[in-house]
């Protein structure tokens, strides 16, 4: 079994899911210069901030969660945070997919002329995601790599049959100026949309502490979603801004949800292929983020109710499993809209999970043998916390505007 390949599709299947269908909503205002830009910016803070957390696995021998990581090499306090963080971030985004995924079958099921319940679609989903969870990591690996190509294939005929009605005379760039309230929306979303970091502990396990195979599978991991996220919301601006102005105009005031505008991108590829690939595209990079997210959280429970901490059996797997979704599914199903206030609401708590606490950690160890030599650098160091604090204080700013 190549580990390598292995930990790329775990950590591209996990990000792609969790973005790719919220951007063109929350990138519409920027324009495709500025989103470019703003999408490659944090692909490098994630990869870098990526490192820091598998050299602290590595640092400690072994794949830990963040909060057995802060007990490590701080104490308690750094204890009590990380498994807060954690918990909070990974129950925010379960409950955004389940959320995300039971929009785009109910609405694919409209456009079929079938009304279906969003609350049962909601529990079937779940239902779907714990089954899968609940079988041997073997068997999770290859079903994700099979779901993972088959992502990636859907998504090049999905913008290669946009493409075909696509009128390259009217392109929304936007390099202008752009406004401090269209950057504080984006920001804290496209960030989300690379948060992978739950499932970094896993993976150390899984890659068998080699630091060569994790580099590779962070920096390939990352990096393929990051194109295609480019690819796929500067064809789906253009598009949607070519063939419905109306709606490309809700686009940039974030109200419609992730379902409405599929079911438009169905409606515009007026291709009975192409639709049928684009609502199952859909459907497939949600559950992808489901699996991984899922598997994640998972873990940090069974790593609190295994007393015995050798093996883990299978009554404490369904435990886990249920107590990482039946409190998601409660979230998705009483937030109204809850796919991108979620994504929001989940980049300021990813802030510490990624940036703030595993920079604090790093300067804690005891040792200056790291196996990543870009982590030395203090200055690099200094700009990642500088750009972790002005995220979450776009996100309190957001949350500020919202209640008043």
């Amino acid at each position: 079994m190549n580990r390598t390949l292995g930990g790329i599709y775990f950590i591209a299947g996990t990000v792609i899911g969790s973005g790719i269908l919220a951007l063109p909503i929350i990138l519409a205002n920027l324009g495709n210069f500025y989103s470019i830009i703003l999408t490659l910016t944090i692909w490098l803070l994630t990869y870098y901030t990526s490192l820091v957390s598998v050299e602290l696995n590595l640092q400690a021998g072994q794949g830990l969660s963040l909060g057995k990581l802060g007990r490590l090499y701080s104490g308690r306090g750094a204890e009590f945070l990380g498994v807060l963080s954690i918990k909070v971030i990974s129950y925010s985004l379960l409950s955004v997919f389940i959320y995300g995924i039971s929009s785009v079958i109910q609405k694919m099921l409209i456009d079929l002329g079938i009304d279906f319940n969003f609350k049962v679609i909601a529990f079937l989903s779940a239902c779907s995601v714990i089954g899968m969870l609940s079988l041997s990591m073997r068997l999770i690996d290859h079903i994700n790599r099979v779901l993972f190509y088959t992502l990636l294939f859907s998504i090049g005929l999905i913008i290669f049959g946009l493409l075909i009605v696509m009128d390259w005379t009217n392109i929304p760039i936007n390099i202008g100026d752009i406004a401090f309230k269209d950057l504080r929306l984006a920001v804290p979303v496209l960030f989300t949309s690379f948060g992978y970091q739950t499932i970094l502990a896993p993976l150390v396990q899984y890659c068998q502490q080699d630091s060569s195979k994790l580099k590779k599978a962070c920096f390939w991991g990352s990096f393929i979603p990051t194109i295609t996220y480019i690819l796929w919301f500067v064809v789906i601006l253009v598009v949607i801004s070519n063939h419905d102005s109306t709606f490309y105009f809700s686009m940039t005031n974030s109200s419609v949800d992730v379902g409405s505008m599929i079911l438009k991108l169905s409606q515009i590829a007026n291709t009975t292929y192409i639709q049928i690939i684009i609502w199952c595209f859909s459907i497939l990079a949600i559950f992808t983020s489901l699996v991984g997210v899922g598997m994640g959280l998972m873990n940090s429970w069974e790593d609190i109710l295994n007393k015995e901490k050798v093996g883990v059996s299978f009554l404490i797997k369904i435990k886990s499993l249920l107590l990482s979704f039946i409190p998601s599914l409660f979230i998705a199903l009483v937030v109204p809209n809850a796919f991108i206030k979620m994504l929001s609401f989940a980049g300021m708590i990813l802030v510490i999970i990624a940036i703030l606490l595993p920079l604090y950690l790093l300067q804690r160890i005891k040792t200056e043998k790291l196996h990543y030599s870009i982590l030395t650098s203090r200055f690099i160091r200094f700009v990642a916390a500088v750009f972790g604090i002005a995220i979450i204080l776009m996100e309190i700013i957001n949350i500020f505007y919202k209640m008043t």
